[in-house]
């Protein structure tokens, strides 16, 4: 995981105020990846009625994250979006 890559990690676990392990992060290799994930932290996916309506505020969240640490506008993000293949983050 290259340093770009480490920051986006840091920047999520602060606003979130979760703890990404290693092996984790290094797992997640789009964005979408990285928005389940901090849905799972944050427990908003073990019920699904429960949270529904925060879901969209984490992408915003998460996108805001991923844009303002690549430089790439923040509507140019979708799920598929790929760290390294297309943010060419490493």
């Amino acid at each position: 995981m290259g340093l770009d890559t480490v920051e986006i990690v840091m920047a999520v676990e602060t606003e979130f105020n979760i703890a990404i392990a290693d092996r984790d992060a290094e797992r997640l290799v789009s964005v979408g990846d990285l928005y389940r994930y901090v849905l799972r932290r944050l427990d908003l996916l073990r019920d699904p009625e429960a949270g529904r309506s925060d879901f969209p505020e984490v992408w915003h969240q998460v996108t805001r994250i991923v844009s303002q640490q690549s430089g790439v506008p923040q509507e140019r993000l979708h799920e598929d979006t790929q760290f390294v293949r297309d943010l060419r983050l490493d």
